[in-house]
């Protein structure tokens, strides 16, 4: 496990694979929650409590950090193996994997990770930001990629590509667009990220992806600790992908719904 971020003193950490934006929930938009694709612990600390949710089929875990006792972490899409009252070390094992029945049919099994005050540990809103997200942008432009098709399932490819269209950024490996990292679910969660120096979210951003000759769903990006030379592309079951569908193009343009600038 390797660390990513220290919030109020805390140190959260991953095993690699992460992301900030790929989800369509309100709090990844503020920058107050990370998906983690591991289910091992990402905190020092004692588990205070765990609750099931009903609606969801999914579990609460709430865990008092080592480092900050009055922060807990709030831990989602784990059935949990540990109790509460037994103390948690970084990378100990959680329990196992939940598809909540919000996932897309293309989503990863992964930890939701908040930071919240003690004393407001459950609800929705109230988390603690966990990066700063400093401006709006909307990306312009073409990126052109050579892939080679790995893996095909009804929902998404797993393609691979040369290790040149990933950029580092900081502590962070992700797809390169200009000098910087592209992040999330787009076109189809509304919205992205972009790291260079410091977080930006981009919005008003139309995505159009053809591969080959075929136009596909979107792409799910991901941030890294080492070069995943990989990519996710999401695509409908009837669109008919081969081998031969070996180069990417993914166009972006100001979406007509875009408010004008002053």
């Amino acid at each position: 496990m390797h660390q990513i971020l220290n919030v109020k003193g805390i140190n959260i950490h991953a095993l690699n694979r992460h992301s900030f934006f790929n989800s369509p929930y309100p709090a990844h938009k503020q920058g107050k929650a990370v998906d983690i694709y591991s289910s091992l612990s990402p905190v020092d600390g004692r588990v205070k409590k765990i609750i099931k949710l009903k609606l969801s089929h999914d579990y609460v875990i709430l865990i008092e950090c080592s480092e900050n006792p009055e922060i807990f972490a709030k831990i989602l899409h784990i059935k949990p193996s540990v109790k509460p009252g037994e103390k948690l070390g970084v990378g100990d094992q959680l329990g196992s994997f939940i598809r909540s029945k919000f996932f897309d049919p293309w989503t990863d099994n992964h930890i939701h990770l908040e930071l919240r005050k003690k004393d407001d540990p459950v609800r929705t809103r109230g988390s603690y930001r966990l990066i700063a997200v400093k401006k709006t942008e909307i990306l312009t432009g073409k990126i052109k990629i050579d892939v080679r098709i790995e893996s095909l399932s009804n929902s998404y490819i797993t393609a691979s590509l040369s290790e040149k269209h990933f950029i580092k950024a900081g502590k962070f490996y992700g797809l390169k667009y200009k000098d910087s990292i592209i992040c999330g679910g787009l076109p189809h969660y509304g919205f992205g990220g972009m790291l260079n120096h410091g977080f930006k979210i981009f919005e008003n951003t139309s995505m159009d992806l053809v591969l080959g000759n075929k136009k596909i769903k979107g792409t799910s990006l991901y941030l890294y600790l080492s070069n995943p030379r990989t990519i996710k592309l999401l695509h409908d079951k009837n669109t008919k992908i081969t081998q031969r569908d070996n180069v990417l193009i993914i166009n972006l343009t100001k979406s007509s719904a875009s408010a004008p600038t002053t």
